[in-house]
């Protein structure tokens, strides 16, 4: 790109002064962050990383520092952007911004995101995060630690970086498999300084599954294959804000009189504390209730993704990638959902999808025909 780059960190920002500075009347008074990071890579081009604007505050007693983002993003009005403490209109319109976040759904206000053009990024797939750790995690934490520069050699078990990843993680990004690698590094780093204080330097350690264990003790996370369901049980896919995951849908379904017939229904969804994309689970829902109701079992190792309207249409959902992504890695051979969302495969790595069957529906009679192959 040929540009200078700056970078903002909007997290924690409560004062508007420190988007648009002081005026110049006040004692101490200087410019916002704005103008000093542009005044500090002195170009009028720059690169301008936003770090974090879903972090930024919001109305308080000093001002609205979210509002006076809008100025700055905008490319109708940064061209003149008003800075208190410079009293003037300084042009921000060759400046190319580039602002990040977690969670789209938290920037605020909803204005400050029309200002943008939303890209958004995909979580690693395990053999991606692998590579990473491989390539880039693992040297760099040896060069850090000093380990490289004192020809400390670390061979690691056969597949047991995936394991670790598995066990010990639970990320879409490589943010935590670093921390966990770090660990098992420094243990390794303190076991050769013991070693070389007592004169006998070992420069060749391996990392092996029960190395891992007593390091790091027991994995903090169980990935279960998923396991045959039961009548009143369907598998459904879930987005979390850490990937893709299936989820039981349970239903019971039992009779009660008491003075005339009642009937009552109940239903569970296992590991409701984990924040997930709730309105995908309507078909789910819908095949759970059929089995119970009809005493028949949903066909074995399916999935479904997909919501529902009063008219017995099935609407599309969202987190395609990362549901289908789930259900490979659980041993799901074959998935439903709507048939709108067929054009989102293109967003799935072929190797994924080459394990899977795909069925495509519009309509909940669909659904009921693949999920119980004995209906009539």
């Amino acid at each position: 790109m040929n540009r200078k780059y700056i970078r903002m960190s909007l997290g924690g920002i409560r004062d508007e002064a420190q988007i648009r500075g002081h005026g110049i009347t006040y004692i101490g008074a200087e410019p916002g962050e704005i103008l000093k990071l542009m005044k500090r890579c002195g170009v009028k081009n720059p690169l301008f990383v936003i770090d974090e604007i879903d972090k930024l505050g919001h109305m308080s007693t000093s001002g609205d520092p979210s509002a006076a983002m809008l100025e700055v993003l905008d490319p109708e009005q940064n061209n003149s952007f008003k800075d208190h403490w410079v009293a003037c209109g300084f042009d921000l319109s060759k400046v190319l911004f580039i602002a990040t976040a977690n969670q789209e759904d938290t920037i605020h206000p909803p204005a400050l995101k029309d200002r943008m053009d939303v890209i958004r990024l995909h979580g690693y797939l395990e053999v991606e995060k692998v590579e990473i750790a491989k390539r880039h995690l693992i040297p760099r934490l040896m060069q850090d630690l000093g380990l490289a520069q004192n020809s400390v050699e670390v061979v690691w078990e056969e597949k047991l970086i995936s394991k670790i990843i598995r066990g010990y993680t639970h990320e879409a990004g490589v943010r935590n498999i670093e921390r966990t690698l770090a660990k098992i590094l420094k243990k390794i780093c303190r076991g050769y300084l013991k070693s070389k204080s007592e004169e006998k330097p070992v420069t060749k350690f391996e990392v092996t599954e029960q190395k891992v264990h007593e390091y790091l003790g027991p994995p903090k996370f169980v990935k279960d294959r998923a396991r045959p369901t039961m009548i009143g049980e369907a598998i459904g896919l879930a987005w979390t804000p850490v990937g893709g995951d299936i989820l039981y849908v349970q239903v019971e379904f039992y009779e009660r009189i008491d003075g005339k017939k009642v009937l009552d229904l109940t239903g569970h969804i296992p590991e409701g504390a984990v924040p997930k994309d709730g309105p995908s689970a309507g078909i789910t829902i819908l095949s759970a209730l059929y089995s119970e109701v009809t005493g028949k079992l949903v066909k074995r190792n399916l999935a479904m993704t997909g919501e529902i309207d009063n008219k017995a249409r099935v609407l599309p959902v969202g987190g395609i990638r990362e549901k289908i992504v789930a259900a490979e890695g659980a041993g799901i051979e074959e998935i439903i959902m709507p048939k709108d969302n067929e054009r989102n495969l293109h967003d799935v790595p072929k190797s994924v999808k080459d394990k899977l069957r795909f069925h495509f529906v519009e309509t909940i009679d669909e659904v009921l025909t693949i999920a119980f192959p004995s209906r009539s």
